[in-house]
């Protein structure tokens, strides 16, 4: 029987009958449904005060990973599905993510049994019906409401939650805005799902990619990495980039390489 609603307490996520183990897609939905606000309230993480709204979450995507016993790559896949069919809106922040359930009162309305109570008392007016402007109208301002919705997704943090080294990270931006890509949301999702197909060292390809001044990448390209010996010398540039990128002190450039600073020469 499809009709109707009923509501689930969250009391059900500690009892017994709720044992822990990976979710199917209908049980990581209900785990949303249960686990974001059913009122506003004021949180504070990492040492940012947040106002959490009805129906909204600010779980990190680790988080509902462990939640659903699922990899951070399947979450972000899930929430992309269930964005593109409007049940959900994701903002991201440099501190977490901000998740919306959409039309949450229709899954959680507030008191039933008042809501019925108030129709019993007008009678009349709960049997009117819209007139067919009065439909157009409401349709407009709801197409109007979802144009005006604005969904900001953070690239960087996205691929450093992931696990790809900071430096890394940055030095493949800067390729990327040389080369005029765009840091979407699906670009991500494309890149992390080429990454995953490959199956090399998801650092040791970023590495590659940075190196090659390439913006992008296919799971089926050979890129014969090789992990370099400690005697191979980087050019004096690269090395002073590496420097200036945090990758190495001066001190550790001068051991590693025997570079002389002074003479801006490596010391044979």
């Amino acid at each position: 029987m499809s009709i109707g609603w009923i509501k689930l307490h969250r009391s059900l996520n500690d009892h017994w009958i709720n044992e822990r183990r990976v979710f199917s897609k209908y049980e990581a939905w209900l785990d949303i449904l249960m686990n974001v606000n059913y009122d506003d309230k004021k949180t504070l993480l990492k040492g940012k005060l947040y106002e959490v709204k009805r129906g909204q979450s600010i779980l990190s995507i680790e988080s509902w990973a462990k939640r659903f016993g699922w990899d951070r790559s399947s979450v972000r896949r899930f929430f992309n599905l269930l964005q593109k069919d409007g049940m959900i809106l994701l903002v991201s922040d440099n501190k977490t993510t901000h998740l919306t359930v959409c039309n949450y009162d229709s899954y959680q309305g507030k008191e039933p049994a008042e809501d019925q109570q108030t129709t019993n008392k007008n009678p009349s007016k709960g049997n009117q019906k819209a007139t067919p402007k009065e439909d157009k109208e409401d349709k407009e301002d709801k197409e109007d409401k979802e144009d005006n919705i604005d969904v900001v997704f953070d690239f960087k943090k996205s691929l450093i939650d992931y696990g790809f080294e900071k430096t890394l990270v940055n030095d493949w931006l800067k390729v990327r805005k040389t080369k005029k890509a765009t840091n979407s949301e699906t670009a991500f999702n494309n890149f992390i799902k080429q990454i995953e197909d490959n199956g090399n060292d998801k650092n040791k390809i970023l590495e590659h990619l940075v190196t090659k001044s390439w913006s992008g990448f296919k799971s089926n390209w050979n890129l014969e990495i090789e992990t370099k010996t400690l005697n191979e010398r980087p050019s004096v540039w690269d090395l002073k980039n590496k420097i200036t990128d945090g990758y190495y002190t001066e001190h550790e450039a001068m051991q590693k390489y025997n570079y002389d600073f002074k003479t801006n020469k490596f010391i044979d």
